[in-house]
């Protein structure tokens, strides 16, 4: 009955050992499985955040170039005096408004080349401000896809060797 007795203890003790061999192998396993299925989900959220990228960036290129029929658009309203051209333009506008499209502010404001193209400098007045917008500037989510072409105002140079170098700086 000891021999029995030693006998099932010792079968006892490496069952237990094979219990725990196979608990540690199903814990690593499930550490694997937390581990793969945390980076699908963050594999999915980076095609996710790809995607609206690339809509968004589809987006501002098919408006950058519809940006010259506006401009033409409004040219038309300004010529043609004619309701009809200032609904359609208005249409325009709220679909651009939409996408997520807005007008750049430049009159008035501080020259920034960030929004600002200069496309010609005025001497005399107050330094670096914008004095006309020569094309509207637009930008899309806070992104510039055009900057305004605007004039600026520059105070008087000293000499016309100074004058001759700021004129070329800026264009």
């Amino acid at each position: 009955m000891v021999t029995k007795y030693k006998f099932m203890k010792k079968e006892t003790k490496q069952l237990d050992k094979k219990v725990e061999k196979l608990e540690e192998k199903l814990q690593a396993m499930t550490e694997r499985w937390k581990r793969s299925a945390a980076d699908y989900a963050n594999l999915e959220k980076q095609i996710d955040k790809e995607k609206k990228a690339m809509v968004g960036f589809s987006t501002a290129v098919i408006i950058k170039r519809l940006l010259p029929v506006l401009d033409s658009l409004k040219e038309a309203v300004k010529s043609a005096q004619d309701t009809g051209f200032g609904l359609i333009l208005k249409q325009f506008g709220d679909i651009l408004k939409e996408e997520g499209v807005v007008e750049i502010k430049a009159a008035g404001e501080e020259f920034d080349p960030q929004k600002h193209e200069a496309v010609e400098v005025i001497y005399g007045g107050e330094d670096g401000k914008v004095v006309e917008i020569l094309r509207g500037g637009y930008k899309i989510r806070g992104k510039v896809i055009r900057p305004a072409q605007v004039r600026v105002v520059k105070k008087e140079p000293q000499k016309d060797s100074e004058r001759v170098e700021s004129e070329l700086v800026l264009k």
